[in-house]
């Protein structure tokens, strides 16, 4: 469903659509032009001075965060998949903003024009 149209849909769902839709937008036109980079787990520790990191998860909010050996805190896809293949997500080269995300090398053809 193209992110234009109204959601036909109310409540939690439609948001996370939304967001989704959100998302992939800025992702596309942030690889355009070159100032979205992910980084393996090793590359990012080694970038940001850490020697290990681990997801922690907020007990007064229930959110995942990323806790860095040097003392830094950073974001995590609330929905990720420890058994998946992972990556740090660094948009506009800013560090601090980084995001632990699940990736998938693999596309799914949908069609072709």
């Amino acid at each position: 469903m193209p992110c234009s149209k109204p959601l036909p849909i109310l409540g939690n769902i439609a948001y996370h659509v939304v967001l989704k839709c959100t998302v992939l937008i800025r992702l596309t036109m942030a690889d355009n032009t070159g100032n979205v980079q992910f980084l393996t787990i090793e590359q990012f520790k080694s970038a940001i001075g850490a020697t290990s990191a681990k997801v922690l998860k907020n007990h007064k909010t229930g959110k995942l965060f990323l806790s860095a050996s040097n003392g830094e805190s950073y974001k995590v896809e609330q929905a990720i998949d420890s058994s998946k293949e992972m990556k740090v997500l660094v948009a506009d080269n800013d560090i601090t903003e980084a995001c632990l995300v699940n990736v998938s090398s693999q596309a799914e053809e949908m069609f072709t024009i």
